[in-house]
């Protein structure tokens, strides 16, 4: 994956860059009213290529650590929220009771992510965002 960004400030080894965060029909070429969202959002990236404040980057993440990502945050959750429910259904509790395990099992799904596995991902070098090479922004021309 790739995406392209501007350097707000660099802190040694690493640098903070605005990205541009579009919604999934940004890009479409009809205009309608939900194709106009976009936000932008401050990401940290190592700084490989050197950049420096002000400069236009080329930021990368391996297509692999994206899908893996992507697994653990849209996938691991319905899977915590079906064996919720048929642990319950295999136990013979009643299907309130089942909804109520299987949002049990969602919510602990969602606190398994984000205070074990987060903290884990976030040391691991493979998921951090690198900086790839620099274009200079030509701001005077």
């Amino acid at each position: 994956m790739r995406q392209v960004g501007e350097v707000m400030a660099v802190y040694g080894s690493t640098a903070t860059v605005k990205v541009r965060k579009h919604s999934a029909c940004a890009e479409c070429r009809h205009k309608c009213v939900m194709g106009h969202e976009t936000k932008e959002v401050a990401v940290t990236a190592d700084n490989r290529a050197q950049a420096e404040v002000g400069d236009t980057v080329s930021l990368e993440l391996s297509d692999r650590q994206v899908l893996q990502a992507a697994f653990l945050i849209y996938i691991v959750p319905v899977l915590f929220l079906f064996a919720g429910v048929g642990l319950s259904m295999w136990f013979g509790l009643t299907e309130t009771q089942a909804l109520l395990f299987g949002l049990l099992g969602l919510v602990s799904a969602f606190v398994l992510l984000k205070f074990v596995v987060d903290p884990y991902i976030r040391r691991q070098a493979g998921y951090r965002l690198i900086i790839v090479c620099t274009t200079t922004d030509d701001k005077e021309s």
